[in-house]
């Protein structure tokens, strides 16, 4: 069987996290190589997890995600170094 989702590649860039007691927020653009199916689902995305405590780790309660807007060239090198 093929997997469903495949990705072979993933990088967070210009993360940021609050702490706020139980609760953890983290925002960052995410850069992937991926597909779903088949069909391709590379490129750059904002996204925003929430973690909160539980026992004596942490788990993701939330994560919510959209394709990021095209960034400006010199922004994109010095981000990617690409």
């Amino acid at each position: 069987m093929v997997p469903r989702y495949v990705c072979t590649h993933l990088a967070y860039h210009e993360a940021q996290c609050r702490a706020l007691d139980e609760l953890v927020v983290m925002s960052a653009i995410a850069e992937q190589t991926a597909s779903v199916d088949g069909a391709d689902r590379s490129g750059c995305f904002f996204v925003t997890d929430a973690w909160r405590r539980s026992g004596d780790g942490w788990k993701i309660a939330a994560r919510y995600s959209t394709r990021a807007e095209p960034a400006p060239e010199a922004s994109l090198q010095r981000m990617f170094g690409k």
